[in-house]
């Protein structure tokens, strides 16, 4: 689910404007966070028409989205196992744990805390000044709700080219990766996110179940990208997640 937060809270400030060649932003991300969370090293994110690509140097586990086929992929190089999770079985995911959320009431106070706190209903963008990132010419947002904060240098010249119409099944369900009510506020959080125009070149998020995450562009190519780099390896063992864990809600 972390691969998944980071390809929705990097695709969806720049679902306005796609539709460009293709683009490779490689990166230095450092995080900091409970239950093992913690990292840092090098990512490259790839994307062209109908994919988005991340490779992981450190941790050795890189993300695809095919957006034709609808299907998140998480590629574990050590294990040699691919895990895949469809966009339908990710909603259905969503609306489970949002129902057996609502069956408990209120989650205690601690654990609202954790996924960020704050009334949902309220947030706070502001346009905080300009930077330059990886030579490139950003304009710097920090958006707030409650305790959860997200900073971005975006660059407003720089467009993703994904196919709108494969692109179409992302935002249906973009909302529906953060269950229950105590995510209200990455829900919140992701709708101010997809009004803002260009590439996150930069960004530092904290607040968000203890998590303290950035992300700095060092690189940036608009030159075509081989197919090969969306082309699953092959001899890995496949597994469906997605199937898993909606299996495993409907036991519990």
């Amino acid at each position: 689910m972390k691969a998944m937060l980071r390809i929705a809270l990097m695709t969806v400030v720049s679902a306005a404007c796609l539709l460009a060649g293709d683009l490779t932003i490689a990166s230095h991300s450092k995080v900091k966070g409970p239950l093992g969370m913690s990292g840092e090293g090098i990512q490259t994110q790839y994307y062209n028409v109908n994919f988005q690509k991340t490779v992981d140097e450190g941790t050795k586990v890189d993300s695809l989205v095919d957006y034709n086929k609808g299907v998140f992929y998480t590629i574990k190089h050590k294990d040699k196992k691919i895990e895949l999770m469809t966009f339908d079985d990710l909603m259905a995911i969503g609306e489970a744990m949002d129902a057996k959320l609502a069956q408990m009431g209120n989650l205690p106070k601690f654990l609202q805390n954790a996924m960020g706190g704050g009334d949902p209903g309220e947030i706070k963008v502001e346009k905080v000044g300009e930077e330059t990132v990886a030579d490139r010419a950003c304009k710097k947002y920090k958006l707030t709700i409650g305790k959860m904060v997200q900073e971005l240098s975006l660059d407003p010249t720089l467009k993703t080219p994904i196919n709108p119409a494969a692109f179409a099944k992302f935002t249906k369900l973009r909302g529906n990766m953060f269950a229950g009510p105590s995510a209200a506020g990455m829900k919140k959080m992701i709708e101010e996110l997809s009004k803002l125009q260009g590439i996150p070149l930069k960004t530092h998020m904290t607040g968000f179940m203890g998590v303290d995450s950035t992300m700095t562009a060092t690189e940036v190519k608009t030159t075509p990208i081989p197919a090969s780099v969306f082309t699953l390896p092959d001899g890995y063992k496949t597994e469906d997640t997605g199937k898993k864990m909606l299996k495993d809600l409907e036991k519990s």
